[in-house]
């Protein structure tokens, strides 16, 4: 058993990711399915956020205060550990997207290639600020949302190490409202991130609000354990509400994601169910599913189902077209793709040990 990971936030990592590549094969060929996936992208930076905020707190409570120079240098190592983990499926699937896109299906000259590159260094950099990864350029599709969770931690994370609990208290959950409020009222919805706001995309504007909620939602989390934790251990009739409260905050916001409501400004609602769902589980005040080998394995496939589904969908679009399947082989695809992309990442996981030890061996023969 693994004590330090939550199985039922690995499961719903899994279960969001699955939606999300739905929704994309949909819009693709031209069926209509979860219509507000996006609220699933929003959970994803909430989620990030909580996680952000528990390593800053650790950080301070192993430290300390901690000076100008020692907070930029704590930032750049959290940053730099942060993209680690999905940083070789990233760059497989842009290798992906120029073996099998570019070259094999759209016979791409080399100058076209040339001038790609060039275009896609931000997307290489993640950079881009969620948008100039046009369908033309080497890019890694869906995929603005790494680029704006990691602009948003260069800006969260410093803050929270210079002071945590003026942040997370008061500033990050009055700025996140703020946005939130702001992306609603100008698009009906938070959910677009592709629309230049003036100074950036909403994409990053979605992540900002989204990582500093979350990061609040840690110090909520922190102090719904001592006030509720004691009664819910000695209480299995308070454990069974909160659980309830917990199934209800998932079942609306599923709900939402269906298209059950008529209206997409419930979107904000759907927004802070998510938050309230991440707290209740965190604070274990509620019956939850417990971490194992199986829900830690669903969470290691949920990254690259998320990264790579996008240049398979978009492969079968230059090859077949749009209008090819019915709805029953599209599902059909979208689980082979599930498995495809479980395949790539075992590909791409042999591969970075296999370049790992060359570089190794190279760096052995130099000295």
């Amino acid at each position: 058993m693994t004590k330090k990971r939550n199985g039922e936030i690995d499961i719903l990592r899994l279960v969001f990711c699955i939606i999300i590549l739905f929704h994309h094969f949909g819009a693709s060929f031209n069926h209509a399915l979860f219509k507000n996936a996006y609220i699933c992208v929003e959970y994803f930076f909430l989620l990030s956020g909580f996680l952000m905020a528990k390593s800053a707190n650790k950080i301070l409570q192993q430290k300390g205060k901690l000076e100008s120079s020692e907070i930029a240098d704590t930032s750049w190592r959290f940053i730099i550990n942060k993209i680690k983990p999905f940083y070789p499926y990233y760059a497989f699937a842009i290798i992906f997207q120029v073996i099998v896109r570019n070259i094999i299906i759209n016979h791409d000259s080399l100058a076209s290639l040339i001038s790609n590159f060039l275009r896609s260094i931000p997307t290489f950099t993640l950079t881009f600020l969620g948008y100039n990864n046009s369908t033309k350029a080497l890019h890694v599709g869906s995929t603005w949302y790494l680029s704006a969770m990691v602009i948003a931690i260069f800006i969260l994370f410093p803050l929270l190490l210079k002071n945590f609990h003026g942040f997370t208290k008061l500033v990050f959950p009055v700025a996140s409202m703020f946005i939130v409020g702001y992306l609603s009222e100008t698009d009906n919805a938070i959910g677009v991130w592709a629309k230049w706001s003036g100074f950036c995309f909403n994409g990053v504007l979605r992540a900002l609000s989204g990582l500093a909620f979350g990061a609040s939602m840690f110090v909520l989390t922190e102090w719904v354990k001592k006030k509720y934790l004691p009664i819910t251990e000695k209480s299995p009739i308070a454990k069974t509400f909160f659980t309830v409260i917990k199934i209800v905050c998932a079942a609306t916001v599923f709900a939402f994601i269906f298209g059950f409501f008529s209206s997409n400004r419930f979107d904000v609602h759907a927004f802070l169910l998510c938050a309230l769902g991440i707290v209740i589980s965190f604070s274990g005040i509620s019956y939850t599913i417990p971490s194992s080998k199986l829900t830690d394995y669903l969470s290691k496939i949920s990254l690259p189902i998320y990264i790579f589904h996008s240049i398979i969908r978009y492969s079968i679009e230059d090859i077949f077209g749009n209008d090819i399947f019915t709805l029953k082989w599209m599902v059909v695809v979208c689980i082979a793709t599930i498995f495809a992309c479980i395949l790539l990442m075992y590909v791409t996981e042999h591969l970075s040990v296999f370049l790992k030890k060359a570089t190794v061996k190279i760096l052995k023969i130099e000295k």
